[in-house]
């Protein structure tokens, strides 16, 4: 019977967990660039205090080097954030040239203000690997307090003109204390203009964000249950969730511990510096290296990245047993 069937089968128990630090590196997944601390606006909230006038960049010569250097090692994502992207130079003519390369993704994260202006070469792309994230901070008068007056208009205005060319495109939301009682109302706002996605940046206090505080966490929990609710009804997803319930739903005995930074993903900033992830661009202590010793040798052989892939939830008392 079906019982003594069961009880016929061994199932082999779990390995004890000994964290991160004994497994191997295997590929990196995908690579971001911090092109340029320049900026066409000056964001109340910017972590990396960008502002318009000039900044250093990576030139675009050395940004290809380090992309096939990247796919030899498995990657098959870049993406591009600053700063503004479009106001690097010549931005257009590297999106087109790299996008040459089979194989590869690209993700543009983008305030959507200079859009219009290369709008006729972002239709000359390949559209079917690339995606821009644009950023929206809430309804017009909390998003023009953050990034500046008509901001909301000529971003949201972006974000139409994609969706009707059929270019793929999604709204990111940097959520603070300011903000982030408007998490539903940006769901909706995303619905409305089309947008299949939108994505929940939580607050750095860093750079001109060091003068806006994080939101509450109970406060932030609840309006993110409103959100999910809301996007639910209108089938709009939040790609957190959707991570999230990947977690959730993988095979039993499957273990999350911490995030992919420096396993998978590494950052470069504008002057060739390496770093674990693009919102630690710049922070001296977190520094892996330069692209200019290799960016495969940087990954495998970085004691910060080792430092760092060696951390785990088993560190944590309140977590080891989990």
């Amino acid at each position: 019977d079906t019982g003594s069937l069961m009880r016929s089968l061994h199932f082999p128990g779990h390995l004890p967990y000994k964290g991160r630090g004994h497994l191997e590196l295997d590929r990196l997944s995908e690579v971001w660039f911090h092109l340029t601390d320049a900026c066409n606006l000056q964001c109340r909230h910017c972590l990396f205090s960008c502002k318009p006038g000039s900044a250093p960049f990576l030139p675009g010569e050395q940004i290809e080097t380090v992309v096939d250097e990247a796919v030899q090692i498995g990657c098959q994502l870049v993406c591009f954030t600053g700063g503004e992207p479009f106001v690097y130079p010549d931005f257009t003519d590297l999106l087109e040239h790299l996008s040459q390369k089979r194989g590869l993704r690209f993700a543009v994260l983008t305030n959507g203000l200079l859009i219009p202006r290369y709008l006729e070469r972002i239709k000359a792309l390949d559209i079917d690997r690339i995606h821009f994230q644009i950023s929206l901070d809430g309804p017009r008068p909390v998003h023009d307090s953050l990034r500046g007056k008509g901001t909301f208009r000529r971003a949201l205005s972006a974000i139409e003109t994609l969706v009707g060319l059929n270019i793929p495109c999604s709204t990111a939301m940097a959520v603070n204390n300011e903000n982030a009682e408007h998490m539903r109302t940006m769901v909706q706002i995303a619905h409305d203009s089309g947008v299949p996605t939108i994505h929940f940046l939580w607050h750095f206090q860093r750079g001109e964000g060091t003068n806006i505080g994080r939101s509450d966490l109970d406060l932030l929990v609840g309006e993110f249950r409103k959100a999910a609710d809301k996007a639910r009804e209108l089938g709009v997803s939040i790609d957190n969730l959707e991570a999230l319930k990947a977690q959730l739903f993988s095979h039993p005995g499957t273990r999350f511990d911490l995030g992919n930074a420096a396993w998978e993903s590494l950052a470069v900033g504008p002057e060739g510096g390496v770093y674990p992830t693009p919102a630690m661009v710049g922070r001296k202590s977190l520094l892996a290296g330069n692209v200019s010793s290799g960016l495969e040798t940087v990954w495998r052989t970085s004691k910060v990245l080792d430092r760092i892939r060696r951390a785990s939830l088993l560190d944590v008392p309140e977590m080891a047993s989990d």
